[in-house]
């Protein structure tokens, strides 16, 4: 059974157990130091969870769903549309602008 009170050690209130995650409460539970009750951080002390990111590449900020497992926890992520980019073969991007006819109309002349 869980505490009336227990004491945030960052804040270093006394709340009542609906300020705490089960996870911290769980570990109380386990771990009952004499009879002070106290336990990592409270809600309120809790880092938040992220839900929107900014790409490093495109510089736009977007949900975090938008950025694949790796890139969201990197210093200066990229969005997956943005890593879909950086590694596009070279050769299909060779390929597209010969299906678009070619816009290099002034180079076909320098080589004649």
């Amino acid at each position: 059974m869980a505490p009336s009170k227990i004491k945030c050690n960052t804040c270093n209130q006394v709340k009542g157990p609906a300020a705490f995650s089960n996870g911290q409460l769980k570990k109380l539970r386990r771990n009952p130091v004499n009879s002070q009750y106290s336990t990592d951080r409270c809600f309120e002390c809790s880092p938040q969870q992220k839900f929107e990111q900014k790409c490093y590449y495109c510089d736009v900020t977007k949900v975090v769903d938008e950025f694949s497992g790796r890139e969201k926890n990197k210093n200066e992520p990229k969005c997956k549309e943005c890593m879909d980019e950086i590694n596009k073969d070279p050769r299909s991007v060779d390929s597209d602008e010969e299906a678009n006819g070619g816009d290099d109309e002034e180079d076909e002349g320098d080589y004649m």
